[in-house]
């Protein structure tokens, strides 16, 4: 994550990511109620979802640089949604 997900970011380095945490995730995809194994899983899943929000804002904004995308979009003035197993949503930024 932070190699690939940091201040500075590209598509490339992000889809890169999100295909190593899923690798990741397959091999500690048991059943088992271990604490460690839980743990694991639940940092997967919130580095994916942080992954697919940041692949989905194709701009730089605040702290994020986008190497793709220098500049900020005002169509991105958005919050991004996401919930474990539902479709990514956006809302827009109330003033």
């Amino acid at each position: 994550m932070s190699g690939n997900m940091g201040v500075v970011r590209n598509k490339k380095s992000m889809e890169f990511t999100l295909q190593k945490l899923s690798e990741i995730a397959n091999q500690f995809s048991s059943n088992i109620n271990d604490f460690y194994l839980l743990k694991i899983q639940n940092l997967i899943t919130v580095c994916k979802l942080m992954a697919k929000s940041a692949l989905i804002r194709e701009e730089s904004r605040g702290g994020h640089i986008r190497e793709d995308f220098q500049k900020e979009n005002p169509d991105f003035k958005i919050h991004i949604i996401q919930e474990k197993n539902k479709d990514i949503g956006f809302e827009p930024v109330r003033v």
